[in-house]
């Protein structure tokens, strides 16, 4: 398994009987093992195919055990290819883990859209700042 979980669009699956509408809740990936040069690739190819249904995505790191830079390039690149086409991407980091060490070492808080919880991220109009200041 290459650690993403199949795409979940909110307010869709098994017992609704339809996906979730482009205008509909974001769909969502959770990654589950590490983003590397092995998870980049298939990182890259579901959001962009995801992108292409949805106006909004959510991707969740939550459980990804560690970020290097094939995995930050592959964030900076959906972060400017969504902004490039007026699409939203929101990532949800755990705030003192291994990857949220990694984005804030690289200083990435600051061009990235972060949120701490994905309840957070859900929300429509979600804050950022409850994440600042976790490592000050």
């Amino acid at each position: 398994m290459n650690g993403l979980q199949s795409p979940y669009r909110f307010g869709a699956g098994p017992s609704s009987g339809q996906p979730a509408s482009p205008e509909g809740r974001p769909a969502l990936i959770a990654v589950t093992d590490a983003l590397d040069v092995a998870g980049s690739g298939p990182l890259l190819d579901q959001a962009r195919s995801l992108a292409r249904q949805h106006h909004s995505l959510l991707i969740s790191l939550e459980r990804a055990p560690f970020i290097d830079s094939d995995g930050v390039r592959a964030l900076l690149q959906l972060a400017k290819e969504f902004r490039e086409t007026e699409r939203e991407l929101r990532l949800v980091v755990t705030p003192g883990s291994r990857v949220e060490r990694t984005l804030r070492l690289l200083r990435l808080e600051m061009s990235l859209p972060i949120y701490p919880t994905l309840e957070e991220a859900r929300s429509p109009d979600p804050v950022r700042s409850s994440w600042d200041g976790v490592l000050d």
